[in-house]
């Protein structure tokens, strides 16, 4: 039996990992541009994506901020290497840390941003809970997450790792489990660029 490689969706790679990421970054910019709103990012602000992919959010983010921290994480060595190579001329502006790690591994100290996003990349954590609860952890106090979820067939493909979004009412579940763990206010916004937005804020 031939080993399981993940889908493109879940993890670029190979002749086509990169022409897949670039039509996705093209796909999903409306999504971006809602996220950004969201957020309301400010001058000086530090930011966390999770699941980068190109780095084009972060790079749309830092348009915005004008200077900051840039930090995330993508498991797909392609995509950090894209993103690093398409960061890395706003230092010393920003700060960039951008790691080849998952939502399950976010090794930054406790309070360290004032921003969490996480666009289209929900649907691959394969434990919710308790990247959720290191978030909470990672934010500062009164700071904003928000997540942008996909909109998926139905029923959803069942390769994906989330038990959350292979079931039906994925942001009313997630809206559930922030309230649960304790964040502020979590809400979802459906935002007329048909961006699917959940949106709460650290205590």
């Amino acid at each position: 039996m031939p080993d399981w490689r993940p889908p493109l969706p879940m993890r670029p790679d190979g002749p086509m990992g990169r022409p897949f990421a670039l039509l996705m970054e093209r796909m999903n910019a409306a999504a971006y541009e809602a996220t950004l709103d969201a957020l309301a990012l400010r001058p000086g602000e530090s930011v966390l994506e999770i699941g980068f992919g190109t780095g084009d959010f972060l790079r749309r983010a830092a348009r915005r901020m004008g200077s900051g921290a840039l930090s995330g994480v993508d498991p797909a060595p392609l995509m950090v290497s894209m993103a690093r190579d398409r960061l890395g001329p706003l230092a010393p502006a920003f700060a960039i840390d951008l790691r080849e790690a998952g939502a399950d591994r976010l090794d930054w100290p406790e309070a360290s941003f004032d921003a969490v996003a996480a666009i289209h990349s929900f649907q691959f954590w394969d434990a919710p809970e308790p990247a959720l609860q290191r978030i909470r952890q990672l934010l500062k106090p009164g700071g904003r997450l928000c997540f942008c979820l996909r909109r998926h067939s139905d029923p959803p493909p069942d390769w994906l790792p989330n038990p959350m979004s292979r079931a039906p009412g994925e942001p009313c579940a997630l809206i559930d489990l922030l309230a649960r763990l304790e964040f502020t206010t979590p809400r979802q916004l459906t935002d007329e660029r048909r961006a699917d937005l959940v949106i709460a804020d650290a205590p």
